[in-house]
């Protein structure tokens, strides 16, 4: 055993920054997914946000996070994770989730809400579509997305 905390301790002097960095953070999903499986909610959040700390565009972080939050009934907290999400990127695992849910049949301020994602993935689409010389001209994703989210 001491043998393998000494081998290990070995690795990770070896490591750069950015490879700790990632080694914590796939430490971290792991933990919270694990957790997660136990019904352990309470550590499945904290792990995954910890995670999302580290990597805040990590799809596979953010859906853990909705679906601890989402198991402890929290739907306001697992859908507002699923919007801060799709701000920045695309998923077909949330467009999946969104595509026949949240719609009469829950509270108005979740549909609201869930509608917002759908209206983001629609915005993501659009930014698909463009052309490379289009997307040139707005420069990133972010910067598209300000100029839509201000005439929408």
């Amino acid at each position: 055993m001491r043998r393998h905390a000494l081998a290990t301790d070995t690795r990770l002097d070896r490591m750069t920054h950015d490879e700790q960095q990632f080694a914590a953070f796939a430490a971290k999903v792991q933990s919270g997914f694990h957790a997660l499986e136990r019904a352990h909610h309470a550590d499945a959040e904290a792990e995954f946000r910890a995670a999302l700390e580290l990597r805040d565009d990590h799809e596979v972080a953010s859906l853990g996070l909705f679906h601890t939050l989402a198991a402890c009934g929290r739907w306001f907290d697992a859908l507002a994770e699923a919007a801060r999400f799709v701000r920045l990127a695309d998923s077909e695992d949330y467009r999946e989730l969104f595509a026949g849910a949240f719609l009469d049949d829950v509270d108005p301020a979740l549909r609201a809400i869930a509608d917002g994602v759908r209206s983001m993935f629609r915005l993501h689409d659009e930014w698909n579509a463009l052309t490379n010389e289009q997307r040139h001209r707005h420069g990133s994703w972010p910067a598209f997305l300000a100029t839509r989210v201000r005439t929408a």
